[in-house]
């Protein structure tokens, strides 16, 4: 299938060639007992004894050993925002778990490369980390990406942007989609991902880490009015969300 971006307020992005790369299989699973919330999740890390069985043999035998832009804090928060929960779940007990599909300094800030190894795929988080700050902005599509030259975006009730603070502060901003027919924006093997039209998007004719971001089709700001609408990112992560299933 192929897309474009309707963005026209997003400069677009130069097409690059890379090296065709293998879907990555790690994964991001959770501890069986309490951890320090500002804690790097950099640790082997099994997934939690009371989750006796997953959704595919990765959850139950895989384990986790690299350095991720969040912690097991922030996919507590994630998780309950996922599932419109009232409260956040305990570290211990969340429904989910992770798994890394792309990450940026590793393969590549680039566009294609994204989207070799993310489209397709149902329920993905982004994740990227602005430089020189400790914030954290991402955003939740339970759809899937893709490439297109034709259908220029997608249509949910359920997709969202965020704010979150890389030490763990209680400064968190969700924002739902309130235009749902502009929810998530494709576009072509130049473009990255995108959430509304230009509310969170990877793009810049200057560089691949360059990100844009302005309320539109999200119910409010993720940034602060006085920060610039383009800023530029250290990383930018990918992770599937699958539900883990319990007896």
């Amino acid at each position: 299938m192929k897309r474009q971006t309707p963005i026209d307020e997003v400069l677009p992005l130069p097409h690059k060639k890379v090296k065709p790369q293998s879907p990555i299989d790690e994964v991001l699973p959770l501890p069986h007992k309490k951890v320090k919330p500002q804690s790097p999740v950099d640790a082997v890390i099994l997934l939690p004894p009371t989750r006796e069985k997953t959704q595919s043999p990765i959850g139950q035998t895989s384990w986790f050993s690299f350095n991720s832009i969040i912690t097991l804090q922030h996919i507590a928060v994630i998780s309950s925002w996922i599932d419109r929960h009232s409260t956040t779940y305990d570290i211990t007990d969340i429904p989910y778990k992770f798994i890394l599909l792309f990450k940026g300094n590793k393969d590549e800030f680039s566009e294609n490369t994204f989207h070799k190894l993310c489209d397709n795929i149902h329920g993905t988080i982004v994740v990227a980390k602005v430089s020189g700050a400790n914030e954290l902005l991402g955003g939740y599509n339970p759809l899937i990406w893709k490439e297109s030259r034709t259908d220029c975006s997608a249509q949910t009730a359920d997709s969202f942007i965020f704010s979150l603070q890389s030490n763990n502060s209680d400064e968190t901003i969700i924002s739902r989609v309130k235009n749902r027919k502009n929810a998530i924006c494709y576009g072509t093997e130049r473009n990255g991902p995108g959430f509304g039209r230009g509310d969170l998007r990877m793009g810049s004719n200057r560089n691949d880490s360059f990100w844009y971001c302005k309320q539109k089709d999200y119910e409010i700001p993720i940034r602060k009015i006085s920060e610039s609408e383009w800023f530029t990112v250290d990383e930018f992560e990918v992770f599937q969300v699958r539900r883990l299933v319990t007896n």
